[in-house]
């Protein structure tokens, strides 16, 4: 305890003997000049040792705690040795009359002017007479008694319960919007199936690719970089202002200047795309729904990153209701055919932008800044090629199907094709509009890799599960719904779900290049993965048409899949259980093959309550394996910092 307090260096005894020398030297010559002066020179001769007398005794009393080396050092005294009690007042404590020192450097006028001072009018200094005092063991108890001894305050971590559970519910209130969007959907595509004729549905189709493609590529990845800007990089209010302001401003520019070139070039691009010049209207209409589906990105990624699922709901409510209606008056009472089915797409997006644009302008008050565009440019601009790439992945199969095919085979497959995406609007839409804000939350954790190893177990699960029972439902609805002519490509719907489930695993595994900023890896694996379905689809559509562009698709995510999690393991490891996974989909697989060969033998009453033990039976397996895994799990070294 003692040697924890330090002394600083004290003046040897021989400095504090010269300036008592030469003190006296100046009183001795002092009282020679003035033996003229005075009738009494003994008198003050007396004076002189007077005040050696007084000097001479401090200064040996002051030598007591002076060390003979050139830099003493002293004993040390700890601070707890001081006795403790009632402090008096200044005039309270004993006090020594210290004659003032001349200073060794001061001029010769100075000592001079000193010479006219007589000794006892010299200017003193009273100091309180302070003893160190060594206290009892008694005293030392009591200090030791009241010590307070403050440890550092941790912030109290969540348990992986609580995580899940404000996961599932932010994803819950997310999928209100998701589940009324595929209800209105379903209801919406056979209307439109039936008020369009199969080629008239086919070029819908392509458009819808068109506008999902423009969209994607003129927001240059900025809806990603928001999150990681408004959730991470920035975390003051005014900061968080300027995000908004900066990523609206710049989408709708760019947005902007895209829609007008493509309303400009809207014949050419009529003639590249459906190989005839006649639907230039049609690709004017789609620009202006990009437009409108564009300037919508920053207030529904303002509501996710603050966590506000429920206005973001019913926004999205507004805009699919209102897609609804439209749909109904525009195509079914007034016969606008294709024309009316993308003009319900820009009413319902403008809806949107027309509620949400007033308290985007109060909240962010309009403040630009350049530094925050550059970092969300940074940010999502290489996110583009991989927009471009998941375009390649989802939807190029059909401009690829138009070449090869029909229109009506485009149709056929585009309807079984969003059948089959029922998992990617019911699970993984929710789910992403979530997670961004949650994993990067997660990551600031200690235990962040035993938590993302919690979420990958259960929700890899439970898109299995979602995708055997989706495949199963959408079949039945399929055939319920949808005109004969359409029933052919109902075998892509399981493959469809498959792949998505694949999708969504990719999803988690790409933590590492979110985290540790790497998005280029994103562009990289989504590149790889579009060329491989690209080739595919070359190799199979020809052969085998709409089954053939499902099983590419097939192919193509889960290359995405592995690739991903190779990589990101480097940089970013995190024990995920990817073979159980693997185990869990040969199962599904299996059961799902067994349900529709079975009627073949016991007959055709068979099929659906094999369906119902099957998924059952399917589902109580997924159960086992997660909780299995979790009973076996060990300790896992924490990632590093970020």
């Amino acid at each position: 305890m003692r040697d924890k307090y330090q002394q600083g260096p004290l003046l040897p005894r021989r400095a504090l003997a010269d300036i008592a020398n030469e003190a006296s030297q100046a009183n001795t010559a002092r009282s020679a000049d003035q033996t003229h002066r005075h009738e009494t020179p003994d008198q003050d001769e007396q004076d002189i040792q007077d005040q050696d007398t007084l000097v001479m005794p401090i200064l040996k009393e002051m030598g007591l705690f002076l060390d003979t080396n050139p830099i003493a050092t002293g004993p040390l005294i700890s601070i707890d040795q001081f006795t403790a009690g009632p402090l008096l007042n200044f005039d309270q404590l004993e006090t020594a009359m210290l004659p003032a020192i001349p200073s060794l450097r001061q001029s010769a006028d100075a000592r001079d002017a000193d010479a006219e001072i007589d000794p006892a009018d010299m200017a003193t200094i009273r100091t309180p007479a302070i003893q160190a005092q060594p206290i009892s063991p008694e005293e030392e108890r009591v200090w030791e008694q009241s010590t307070i001894q403050l440890s550092a305050a941790t912030p109290k971590l969540e348990n992986y319960r609580e995580v899940a559970n404000k996961l599932i519910k932010s994803s819950g209130l997310y999928a209100i919007a998701s589940l009324g969007g595929p209800a209105i959907s379903l209801a919406l595509t056979p209307f439109l199936a039936h008020n369009l004729t199969p080629s008239a549905y086919g070029e819908f189709a392509i458009l819808v690719t068109v506008i999902s493609l423009t969209a994607g590529v003129t927001q240059l990845g900025l809806g990603a970089a928001f999150f990681r800007a408004y959730n991470y990089d920035y975390t003051s209010d005014q900061d968080r202002r300027s995000v908004i302001a900066s990523v609206s401003l710049l989408l709708g520019l760019i947005t902007l200047a895209v829609t007008l070139c493509a309303m400009f070039f809207s014949s050419a691009l009529s003639v590249l795309i459906f190989r005839q010049s006649g639907q230039g209207y049609l690709i004017s209409l789609a620009a202006i729904a990009v437009l409108a589906q564009n300037l919508t990105i920053p207030g529904f990624a303002w509501l996710r990153a603050e966590n506000r699922a429920l206005f973001f709901s019913l926004l999205s409510m507004v805009n699919i209701l209102l897609n609804f209606g439209a749909n109904i008056v525009l195509v079914g009472v007034l016969g606008m055919g294709v024309a009316g089915a993308i003009l319900a797409i820009i009413i319902g997006y403008a809806a949107v932008v027309v509620l949400i644009t007033p308290p985007l302008v109060i909240v962010s008050r309009l403040r630009v800044r350049t530094t925050i565009l550059w970092n969300v440019l940074s940010f999502g601009a290489p996110q583009v090629l991989s927009v471009i790439s998941v375009w390649v992945l989802q939807l190029s199969d059909r401009y690829l199907l138009e070449i090869f095919g029909k229109l009506a085979e485009v149709a056929s497959y585009s309807i079984a094709y969003s059948l089959g995406s029922t998992l990617s609007t019911l699970i993984l839409a929710p789910f992403s509009l979530a997670w961004p804000t949650a994993m990067y939350t997660i990551a600031k954790r200690k235990d962040a890799p035993l938590v993302f190893q919690n979420v990958f177990r259960w929700f890899s699960m439970l898109l299995l599960f979602s995708a055997f029972g989706l495949s199963l439902v959408s079949n039945v609805a399929f055939r319920l719904l949808f005109p004969a002519t359409y029933q052919s490509a109902a075998p892509v719907i399981p493959v469809v779900a498959e792949s998505l489930a694949f999708y969504g695993i990719y999803t988690i595994v790409m933590i590492g290049s979110n985290v540790r900023r790497k998005t280029w890896m994103i562009s990289a694996f989504t590149t790889i993965a579009a060329v491989v379905n690209f080739g595919f689809n070359l190799l199979l559509i020809p052969r085998y048409g709409a089954m053939g562009a499902a099983f590419s698709t097939l192919i193509a995510y889960v290359a995405l899949a592995v690739i991903a999690y190779v990589a990101n393991q480097r940089i970013y490891p995190i024990p995920f259980e990817v073979g159980r996974l693997f185990l869990a989909c040969i199962a599904g697989v299996a059961i799902y093959f067994e349900i529709f060969s079975l009627p073949a033998y016991f007959g055709v009453s068979w099929t659906w309550p094999l369906a119902g033990f099957g998924l059952v039976f399917y589902g109580g397996l997924l159960v086992l394996m997660a909780k299995s895994a979790a009973a076996s799990q060990g300790q896992v070294r924490p990632a590093d910092a970020v």
